[in-house]
C-alpha cells in the first residue's frame, strides 16, 4: 500500500532488488559460448538458486556471534566444485574468536573440515588456512564423537586434540568452514552431524530491520553475480580449450603434511552432438597403485557448474560404480542414447545436454593422475 500517494519504503527496496535481480540474465545472454535452449532454461533455474545462496550466505546463515553449521548442498542449491558423492556443509565465523565444534563422526570413509579465507559469491577467492580430515582427527573413546577448537591463535605445546588455526598470519583469517563427506555409496552413509558455538561471550542478533535487509537483498545479488561469473568462467573456458579432453590439474597441496586436502583432479569441457559418443579411458585405475584409493569419481555438470545428477546416479561414476577391463582400465561411454552391449556397462548418459563440463577426482593417494585418453565417435559406430 503505498502512503500518501508516495512508494512505500519496503516497496522501494523490493524493487530495487528485483531491478538489480533481473540484470543477472545479462549471464545469460552475454555467454562467451553459444548456450542451446535447454542450458538457456537451466541458467534461468540456476540464478534463482544463486540467488537463495547468496542470502543464505549473506544474511540467514552470517551471524558470528550464533553461527550454526548448515547443509549447503541440496538437488535444489548447487554450484560450482558440488561433487555427487559428497555431503556439504557450511559455517560462517569470525577466524578472530575462538568457537567450539561438537560432532558424531557418522559413517562417512572420507570426511574434511577446511577453515578457508574468504568464500567465493561474497569474496574472488577462497584460500585454505587449516583444515582436519578423517585420518588426522581425534575421536574420542568409542569413536563416535569429537570436538574441533576454532582459535585465532596456533595450537598449543602439549594438546592432543583438534584444533583449526583461524588467524595464520602466513595464510589469512579464516571466516568461512567448508565440511564434506565422502562416500562411493552416499545414500547410505549417516551423515555427521555439527553444532558450533563461541567459547567467548557473545550478543544476540538485533531485530531485523528495513535498512539491514536492504543490504542484505542488495549483497545476495552481488553474490549470485560473482558465483555464477566464477563458475561460468571456468566452464566456457574448458568448452573453447579442452573440447572433449581431459586437461591433469594437480593439486600440490595433496601430498602436503601441513594442509592435507588429499585430492587430484583433471577437468574437461564437452560438446557432443545428439548422436554422437565421448569414450573416455582412465588408465589402470583399478590396478596397482590406485586401487588402494578409497575413492575416486567421474561426473558431469552443466555449463552452470550443476553436476547433472546431485542425488541420483545417472551422470557419474566412481570407484564402486565403474567395470574395469582386466588391466584396470576404466572404459566410460558418455552419449544421449544407449550404447550397446558391452559399451553401456560404465554409460554416462547426457540427458539433452549437448555442453558442459566433466571432472575426475582422485582422493587420498599420494600418486600422480593416471593418463586419460579421449576419443569421441558416431554412436552407431560402436558395435
Amino acid at each position: 500500500m503505498r502512503e500518501h500517494g508516495r512508494m512505500t519504503r519496503e516497496r522501494e527496496i523490493w524493487q530495487r532488488y528485483i531491478e538489480a535481480a533481473g540484470s543477472l540474465v545479462e549471464l545469460i545472454d552475454d555467454a562467451p559460448v553459444v548456450l542451446d535452449e535447454l542450458t538457456k532454461a537451466e541458467g534461468l533455474r540456476h540464478l534463482t538458486r544463486a540467488l537463495h545462496m547468496g542470502m543464505i550466505s549473506v544474511h540467514d546463515y552470517a551471524d558470528v556471534d550464533a553461527p550454526h553449521v548448515f547443509l549447503a548442498k541440496t538437488p535444489a542449491l548447487l554450484t560450482g566444485g558440488t561433487t555427487s558423492d559428497c555431503i556439504y556443509h557450511e559455517v560462517f565465523f569470525d577466524g578472530a574468536r575462538p568457537y567450539r565444534i561438537t560432532a558424531t563422526r557418522g559413517t562417512a570413509p572420507l570426511l574434511e573440515m577446511t577453515a578457508n579465507a574468504g568464500r567465493i559469491g561474497i569474496d574472488d577467492r577462497a584460500d585454505m588456512v587449516d583444515s582436519i580430515r578423517e585420518d588426522t582427527l581425534v575421536l574420542d573413546g568409542d569413536g563416535e564423537l569429537f570436538d574441533v577448537v576454532l582459535s585465532p591463535h596456533p595450537k598449543p605445546d602439549g594438546f592432543d586434540g583438534n584444533w583449526l588455526w583461524t588467524d595464520n598470519p602466513d595464510r589469512g583469517r579464516a571466516t568461512w568452514m567448508l565440511i564434506r563427506q565422502y562416500s562411493t555409496a552416499i545414500d547410505d552413509v549417516e551423515p555427521a552431524h555439527f553444532d558450533i558455538a563461541p567459547i567467548d561471550e557473545s550478543a544476540p542478533r538485533p531485530p531485523l530491520t528495513l535498512e539491514r535487509i536492504d543490504a542484505a537483498l542488495a549483497d545476495s545479488v552481488a553474490f549470485a553475480d560473482r558465483l555464477v561469473r566464477h563458475w561460468t568462467a571456468m566452464t566456457a573456458g574448458m568448452i573453447q580449450g579442452l573440447t572433449n579432453n581431459f586437461l591433469v590439474v594437480d593439486d600440490i597441496r595433496a601430498a602436503s603434511e601441513a594442509m592435507p586436502t588429499g585430492h587430484r583432479f583433471a577437468t574437461a569441457g564437452f560438446h557432443l552432438a545428439p548422436d554422437e559418443a565421448w569414450i573416455v579411458t582412465i588408465q589402470g585405475i583399478g590396478a596397482p597403485p590406485y586401487d588402494r584409493a578409497p575413492y575416486w569419481g567421474f561426473q558431469l555438470c552443466n555449463y552452470w557448474f550443476e553436476p547433472l545428477d546431485y542425488g541420483d546416479a545417472w551422470a557419474h561414476r566412481n570407484k564402486a560404480t565403474t567395470t574395469t577391463d582386466p588391466d584396470g582400465a576404466a572404459r566410460i561411454v558418455v552419449s544421449e542414447r544407449r550404447p550397446p552391449p558391452p559399451h553401456d556397462r560404465n554409460w554416462v548418459q547426457l540427458r539433452g545436454h549437448t555442453l558442459g563440463n566433466a571432472q575426475f577426482r582422485l582422493s587420498r593417494i599420494g600418486d600422480p593422475l593416471p593418463p586419460i585418453s579421449c576419443e569421441v565417435l558416431p554412436i552407431d559406430q560402436l558395435s
